[in-house]
């Protein structure tokens, strides 16, 4: 899968619990809670995760907010794509 790093979308390599499986078990396979982090966005969240209760609730407002502008931007370009026979794949 891929995520957005330096204002690009790279390709990513772990998947990460937005609210972790500890807080709420329900969302352990949700995929509205899961988000593709690079190993070193990963940890970087993890420290945020660890500071205090305010900055993990506002990192994790902040990773729902950038997992619904990856779908809503890459999710509905590629099904444009798909749907316009664009980049080698064709109309059914």
């Amino acid at each position: 899968m891929y995520c957005y790093r330096n204002k690009k979308i790279v390709q990513a390599y772990l998947v990460h619990h937005i609210i972790e499986i500890k807080q709420d078990y329900s969302k352990r396979i949700d995929t509205g809670n899961l988000i593709y982090l690079t190993n070193s966005n990963h940890q970087r969240i993890h420290e945020l995760y660890n500071k205090d209760k305010q900055t993990k609730d506002q990192t994790q407002r902040l990773l729902q907010s950038l997992l619904l502008k990856f779908k809503q931007e890459y999710c509905s370009n590629f099904n444009r794509t798909l749907n316009d026979g664009i980049g080698g794949f064709k109309k059914f």
